[in-house]
C-alpha cells in the first residue's frame, strides 16, 4: 500500500496532438510534448500547477539566475529530476504508517472510533457542511456520503483543501493566505515555436536570491522543512500562532492549516468517484481534529497579490476573488501594482520578479507571457463560485520613473472612467426594466457583459498608452479614443443585449427611452471626460434668426 508524490504518475496531462489524458510523474513533466494539465475538476488544475512548482522549488534551493535560464532553455532530463528527488522520497508518501504528505503525523486512525470519521467528500471545498445537511439547504451541491476516491485523487484533494482552506468551524483553520486566496501564475507562449508545460511551470520557480529577498533561505532537509514532518505542538503552543520566523519557508508552498489523516485501514475496490479510474485502494473517510497550524504574521506567499496601506508592510493582506469575477479592472494591480491614495496593491512576487528578469534574458519577452488568475470566491465557509481566466501581458519597459508614475496615474483614470460608465449603464438598464421603483434585482450580468466587452479595447489602449509615453507624444488622443469606445460599447450592450430580451415583456416603451437618455446624458459624459482630463462637450445653441 503505497503512493509517493515524487515518483508515482499522479499528474493528469495532455500531450501535443493527442487529446487523450495521460498520467505522468513529477520527473516526466519535463517532457516537451506535454502542453497542459487535464484535471477532473477546474480547481484541481491550479492545485496541480502549484504542487509541481512547489516541488521543483524544493528540489532547486540554490538556483542562480544563470542556472534558471539554462533550465528554461533546455529542460532537465527525467533522470536528473529523479536523482534530485531521492533524498526527499520518505517524506512524500501518501499512505505510509509514519509521515504522510499533507496529513497530521500525530492523529491515529488505529484507535479512532467510527463516529469520529468524516466522509471523504468533506475534503471537497464546495461539499455541504453539517449545517447544510441538517437544514436540507444543499440544493445545488448535493451531499454524497458514500463517495470513494483513489489515492491519487485523495492526494490532490488534500493539497487543494490545505492550500485554499476556508473557515471550517471552531479550530478548523483557514489557509496560510486565508480562505480561497487569489492565485496569479505566469504561462509561456512563444509566437512561433512550440512550448511545453515545463516552460509555464518553470516560469514560476524563483531563484535563490529572489526567494531570500522576502523569505528565510531555503535550507537542507530537517524536521521543520515540511509541516507534516513534525508535531506542531513542538513549534506552536496550544492556542498559539506560527509566524514565518518559526518555520521553514516551504510552509508558504505547502501550508497545512487542517489536521487531517486519511483512513487507510478500511479500503475497497471499484471506480474512483472523481477520476472514474479503477482502483484497488478506494478511500472513503478521514479523521480530523481542530487547531492545526495557525499562520499569523507577515507571510508573503509568492503566488498572491497583496493589498494594504501604502508603506505599511505589516498591514498587507493577500487578495481574494470577489463575486463580480476576475475582470481587467484588477489587471493593473496584479501586474504593475496600483496606488490609490493610502491604498496600495502589490503584484505577486513571482509576477513582478519575472517581468523584471525578462529584461535580462534576450530570448524571453514579456509579451510572450500571459497571466493565469484563479481562485474560489468564498463567503466564510461557503464556496459561491470558482473563477479562472487568462490575461495578456504588456511590456512597459523603457519608461523612466516620471513616465512610470504617469502610466500608473493614467491607468487609474481609465479604470475610474470605466466604473462610472458601468454605473451609468447599470442605472439605465435598471430604469428601463423596473422604472422608478427601488428594485433590488441582480444586475451582475450587466457588469460582466460590460467588463468582457471592453477587455480587448482596454489592452489595445494600454499598448497605445505605452507607445505614446515612450515617444513623448500627447496622450489626449489615446484617452479620447477610449472614451468613445466606452460609449459605443455601452450603447450597443443596452440596445442589443439588455433591451432586446425585454421587448416581449416590457409594457412601457417610455422606460426604455428614459434609460437611453440616461445613457446619453451630457452631464455623465462630461464627468467621465473630466476623469480622463478631456475637454467637456459643449451644447451648441442654434443661432437666432435675424
Amino acid at each position: 500500500m503505497s503512493l509517493n508524490i515524487l515518483t508515482d504518475p499522479i499528474f493528469p496531462v495532455y500531450r501535443r496532438d493527442q487529446p487523450i489524458r495521460h498520467y505522468v510523474s513529477l520527473a516526466e513533466l519535463v517532457d516537451a510534448d506535454l502542453i497542459d494539465f487535464a484535471p477532473d475538476r477546474a480547481d484541481f488544475k491550479g492545485s496541480y500547477a502549484q504542487l509541481a512548482i512547489g516541488l521543483y522549488q524544493l528540489l532547486y534551493p540554490d538556483l542562480s539566475y544563470v542556472a534558471w535560464h539554462r533550465l528554461f532553455v533546455k529542460p532537465p532530463t527525467s533522470e536528473h529530476i529523479k536523482t534530485l528527488c531521492t533524498a526527499w522520497l520518505p517524506h512524500f508518501e501518501v499512505m505510509a504508517d509514519g509521515a504522510r504528505f499533507m496529513q497530521d503525523p500525530v492523529l491515529s486512525t488505529v484507535d479512532a472510533k467510527d463516529s469520529e470519521y468524516n466522509s471523504i467528500s468533506g475534503l471537497l471545498i464546495e461539499s455541504a457542511g453539517d449545517s447544510g445537511i441538517k437544514k436540507n439547504t444543499d440544493l445545488f451541491i448535493k451531499r454524497s456520503p458514500d463517495k470513494q476516491i483513489c489515492p491519487c485523487c485523495a492526494a490532490i484533494t488534500l493539497f487543494n483543501l490545505q492550500t485554499n482552506a476556508p473557515a471550517g468551524g471552531a479550530g478548523h483553520r483557514t489557509g496560510l493566505r486565508g480562505g480561497g486566496p487569489l492565485t496569479t501564475l505566469l504561462q509561456y507562449q512563444h509566437p512561433t515555436e512550440p512550448t511545453s508545460l515545463w516552460h509555464s511551470l518553470w516560469l514560476n520557480v524563483r531563484t535563490a536570491s529572489q526567494w531570500n529577498a522576502h523569505q528565510q533561505p531555503l535550507q537542507p532537509i530537517n524536521l521543520n522543512v515540511l509541516p507534516w514532518l513534525n508535531d506542531l505542538s513542538l513549534v506552536q503552543k496550544k492556542d498559539g500562532e506560527t509566524s514565518p520566523e518559526k518555520v521553514h519557508p516551504s510552509h508558504n508552498l505547502f501550508g497545512m492549516p487542517r489536521r487531517i489523516r486519511l483512513d487507510t485501514t478500511k479500503l475497497s475496490q471499484g471506480h474512483c468517484d472523481l477520476c472514474g479510474l479503477l482502483s484497488e485502494q478506494l478511500i472513503s473517510r478521514y479523521l480530523t481534529s481542530p487547531y492545526g497550524w495557525n499562520y499569523k504574521g507577515v507571510w508573503r506567499h509568492p503566488f498572491s497579490p497583496y493589498y494594504g496601506e501604502k508603506g505599511k508592510i505589516d498591514s498587507f493582506l493577500p487578495m481574494h476573488p470577489q463575486p463580480n469575477g476576475l475582470t481587467w479592472k484588477y489587471w493593473a494591480g496584479w501586474v504593475i501594482g496600483q496606488v490609490d491614495g493610502k491604498k496600495e496593491i502589490k503584484p505577486a512576487d513571482n509576477v513582478s520578479e519575472k517581468i523584471a528578469s525578462c529584461h535580462e534574458y534576450e530570448d524571453i519577452e514579456v509579451q510572450q507571457l500571459r497571466l493565469w488568475v484563479f481562485g474560489f470566491d468564498m463567503d466564510n465557509m461557503k464556496a459561491r463560485c470558482y473563477y479562472q481566466t487568462y490575461f495578456p501581458m504588456i511590456d512597459f519597459s523603457g519608461l523612466d520613473d516620471a513616465q512610470q508614475r504617469s502610466l500608473n496615474a493614467y491607468v487609474d483614470q481609465v479604470i475610474k472612467s470605466a466604473e462610472l460608465m458601468l454605473s451609468t449603464l447599470r442605472f439605465a438598464v435598471k430604469t428601463a426594466w423596473f422604472g422608478e421603483v427601488d428594485a433590488a434585482g441582480d444586475l451582475s450580468r450587466v457588469d460582466m457583459a460590460f467588463w468582457n466587452a471592453t477587455q480587448q479595447d482596454f489592452f489595445a489602449m494600454m499598448s497605445d498608452l505605452h507607445r505614446s509615453l515612450l515617444a513623448k507624444q500627447p496622450i489626449e488622443a489615446v484617452l479620447s479614443k477610449w472614451f468613445d469606445r466606452l460609449y459605443q460599447i455601452s450603447k450597443s450592450l443596452y440596445h442589443h443585449n439588455f433591451m432586446a430580451e425585454q421587448q416581449m415583456v416590457c409594457s412601457e416603451p417610455k422606460r426604455v427611452v428614459k434609460g437611453w437618455r440616461i445613457l446619453e446624458g451630457l452631464k455623465t459624459k462630461n464627468k467621465i471626460r473630466a476623469l480622463l482630463n478631456l475637454a467637456p462637450i459643449e451644447i451648441k445653441t442654434p443661432a437666432k434668426a435675424e
